[in-house]
């Protein structure tokens, strides 16, 4: 992973057999054009060995700003610790 690479990165954690990860996506993904940019997203990943694949049933945020994008990632985490029990 390059320096550009790690820069885009919010925030990434393992829950048990979870991995949340928060990045900055590079441009707008408000596709409707209503309402502020989705520049940031949060996505939940179940990990199996090497492989990843996204929990269909988890949290799934695209969030407009850094701070924002921070709390969309600690409540997916909460979910994902929430799946563990």
């Amino acid at each position: 992973m390059d320096a550009n690479d790690q820069a885009r990165i919010v925030r990434q954690e393992d829950v048990g057999p979870y991995w949340v990860s928060t990045v900055f996506l590079g441009l707008d993904h408000n596709w409707l054009e209503v309402g502020p940019p989705r520049l940031f997203e949060t996505l939940v990943f179940r990990t199996e060995g090497k492989n990843r694949e996204v929990v269909e049933d988890a949290p799934f945020e695209r969030s407009p700003t850094w701070e924002m994008a921070l709390e969309r990632h600690a409540e997916a985490v909460v979910w994902a610790r929430n799946q563990l029990t």
